[in-house]
């Protein structure tokens, strides 16, 4: 049985038997793109990204044209040693120029962009919203917590649920998974 460790730190996992742990920083992607029209929440999001996980870089767009302009590295993104690929986006639903359902729409119909995870971030709990995120091909739903402990917990939660498509992804042979 395998042990991965980073900084002591072991997290369990399910999934193929000969890799019982992997680390909260395999876990991690190496670029997070935060698309985020609220300075506020873009802070917080930014502040529980410093405190668990410092070394990932969170390249910040405050409108959906701009994440869309970002993925396409087009405009003011074309240097993509400033402006790399994102492993992962964390993507608010109500933006001006394109909301985040439209963004995801265009992701998920665009081939170099239709693996690319997304978590939704919203302060809507309308269940129509997260309906139709999840139909467009969301992979979780987060209502934007009101403070840095609840925001902490529900990265948590959303962390784990990446472990686990990860870790599927893992045990396929033909996907590759960044360390």
């Amino acid at each position: 049985m395998a042990v991965a460790e980073t900084n002591g730190v072991n997290t369990p996992f399910s999934g193929d038997p000969s890799h019982s742990y992997i680390t909260v920083q395999s876990v991690l992607p190496h670029v997070i793109l935060l698309a985020e029209d609220d300075p506020d929440h873009a802070h917080l999001v930014q502040a529980v990204f410093q405190r668990v996980a410092p070394e990932v870089p969170i390249m910040h767009v405050i409108d959906g044209e701009k994440a869309i302009s970002y993925l396409s590295g087009e405009g003011d993104y074309s240097d993509r040693s400033k402006f790399p690929i994102p492993s992962l986006l964390l993507l608010d639903l109500k933006m001006p120029r394109l909301d985040g359902l439209e963004v995801l729409a265009w992701i998920r119909k665009s081939p170099e962009w239709s693996y690319l995870p997304v978590t939704i971030l919203t302060g809507s709990e309308l269940s129509r919203d997260v309906d139709e995120a999840l139909k467009l091909g969301a992979n979780s739903f987060m209502v934007k917590p009101q403070g840095l402990p609840e925001f902490l917990h529900r990265y948590q939660t959303t962390l784990g649920t990446l472990a686990q498509e990860r870790d599927s992804a893992s045990i396929n042979p033909g996907v590759t998974c960044p360390d």
